[in-house]
């Protein structure tokens, strides 16, 4: 047997092997990447979710899925425990500074304070419902002039 058969014959029966660890090597990568990217969109859902129900009853349920997604955040954690495990009847900085801690971990503005989210956050007493209009801030009517125009 010539030195180029041996070369063929080995490379015939390694090639397939490689090609399959490569092949599985590549689709496990595959895989732990699209599992990271549903984890993301998952806790993005859920900074969006206390958001957007706040002061509602539709807000417990986000609650629950926070140590599902942000279990390995200590301060987060902290947080949640304090408010789930808190004895007062005005909880709503307790709130504020869980949602607050949220949305700086999934990566939303780091520049925004208590005071941008509380303005128009309304939250519940317990036992209370709120609806969401509620929340929404109420704007002066615009002045006009005496022909009905608006001033410049």
């Amino acid at each position: 047997m010539s030195s180029s058969e041996t070369i063929l014959t080995w490379a015939t029966v390694v090639g397939p092997v490689v090609g399959a660890g490569v092949g599985w090597l590549l689709s496990e990568r595959s895989d732990r990447m699209r599992l990271r990217r549903a984890e993301k969109d998952a806790r993005f859902a859920v900074a969006r979710g206390l958001m957007r129900y706040r002061g509602t009853p539709d807000w417990q349920p986000v609650l629950n899925e926070i140590p599902l997604y942000f279990s390995k955040d200590a301060e987060i954690m902290r947080l949640w425990r304090s408010l789930a495990y808190s004895t007062t009847t005005d909880r709503s900085g307790e709130q504020l500074r869980l949602v607050l801690a949220v949305i700086r971990a999934v990566g939303f503005s780091t520049e925004l304070e208590q005071e941008d989210i509380n303005k128009f956050m309304v939250f519940p007493a317990p036992g209370e419902q709120t609806s969401t209009a509620a929340t929404l801030p109420t704007v002066p009517p615009a002045e006009t002039t005496e022909s009905g125009a608006s001033p410049s």
